[in-house]
């Protein structure tokens, strides 16, 4: 009995002391794990890649990576900054980044802001997480819309600089109309980018019908219930450019509205022509008042009612030649009496798949719209140019 249970005796010491040698050689292996862990983030650490920022004689400011230069958005110390693609310094001005549909600014320093800040005189507001614009750009887009170049030579707004072959095609669309002695203006601008092109763009021209339009907006957006009292009319008007409906309903409607609504545009124009019911516009101003049209049709179920009525017009240049392509929203207008009377105009919106522009062209082309075709189509090639 004893030598059976010391022969149990033995067997269970040894068992213990295995058990006991085991948790020891366990107890280690998270340490050494922990250890080749914290060898390997070190490494990790020391191989990744610093930024350094440097500034020239100029007092230009870029970025460097690992010795190279770099370019884009780059997170510097916990800052977002921007560096031109083109020469890779630092520069005041607002990126789009079509992935992400992001309008960011970035100040003389580089440095995106975030918050309110006022830009351009402009009172803006800035998305903290993303630096997104998200409040003013109605008021930017007009405002760059005031800086377009005066004079006959094609220029940019908001640093776009059109290359040779927009030139070309809208060149040539000018010359087919300049040849037979008319003249011709037009200003085009993304309502994303802020960017844009125009020519001419201060030359006053009679509006003709190209003034319905925006009047009727001028209503709506104080009175919404007209919409739909006045619907029939206001089909007339839009559709048909119907001068007797249009006439009827201005003078019932004044032009009080409608002042104030060229006035919050930031724009200006001159009262005149049959009844003081048309009246002279540059380019520049009738695309301020285009851009608060496009926001009014976006900011409200009636307003977006009311949009959809210019999206079939009888006539007119930009719904003929793009709108079996994209959604176009416009009213022309065209008369042939002769002097400052006879003009063919056309002005709106195209969403296109490139982003929504602002479109205006003004000529003294007597009633012939279908003269102002091929510069619709390049003034859509430089768009999509821009935002390529």
């Amino acid at each position: 009995m004893k030598k059976e249970f010391s022969t149990r005796s033995k067997k269970l010491f040894l068992l213990v002391i295995s058990l006991a040698a085991f948790l020891a050689v366990s107890s280690l292996l998270p340490l050494k794990a922990q250890a080749a862990e914290t060898e390997t983030a070190a490494e990790s650490e020391s191989e990744a890649p610093t930024l350094s920022l440097k500034t020239d004689k100029s007092g230009n400011i870029f970025c460097y990576k690992d010795g190279e230069k770099v370019y884009g958005e780059q997170n510097v110390d916990g800052r977002w900054m921007y560096f031109t693609k083109k020469t890779g310094a630092v520069r005041s001005q607002f990126h789009y980044f079509k992935k992400g549909s992001r309008l960011c600014y970035y100040d003389g320093s580089g440095y995106r802001l975030s918050g309110t800040h006022t830009v351009k005189g402009v009172k803006c507001t800035f998305s903290k997480s993303s630096g997104n614009l998200t409040g003013g750009r109605k008021k930017l887009i007009q405002k760059f819309i005031g800086t377009a170049k005066t004079g006959r030579s094609i220029a940019g707004i908001c640093g776009y600089t059109p290359g040779s072959k927009v030139k070309s095609k809208l060149n040539s669309a000018i010359r087919s109309i300049e040849k037979s002695g008319y003249s011709v203006s037009f200003l085009m601008i993304d309502v994303n980018t802020m960017q844009g092109i125009s020519y001419n763009p201060n030359k006053k021209y009679y509006s003709a019908s190209s003034i319905k339009g925006p009047y009727v907006v001028s209503v709506i957006s104080k009175k919404p219930s007209v919409l739909s009292s006045y619907k029939g009319t206001i089909r007339k008007i839009l559709k048909y450019s119907d001068n007797d409906a249009y006439i009827g309903f201005a003078k019932h409607f004044g032009f009080g509205f409608f002042n104030s609504w060229v006035s919050s545009s930031s724009a200006s124009y001159k009262r005149s022509g049959g009844n003081r019911c048309y009246g002279y516009f540059s380019a520049k101003n009738m695309a301020k008042i285009w851009c608060g049209n496009y926001y009014y049709f976006n900011s409200s179920s009636v307003g977006s009612r009311l949009g959809k009525m210019f999206e079939s017009p009888n006539v007119s240049a930009i719904h003929s030649t793009l709108g079996s392509r994209y959604t176009t929203r416009s009213k022309a207008g065209w008369i042939a009496m002769g002097g400052r009377h006879s003009v063919t105009n056309d002005a709106g919106i195209v969403y296109s798949n490139d982003g929504s522009y602002i479109i205006v062209m003004l000529s003294t082309v007597p009633s012939q719209m279908g003269r102002l075709n091929r510069l619709v189509r390049a003034i859509d090639y430089a768009h999509a140019d821009m935002t390529d």
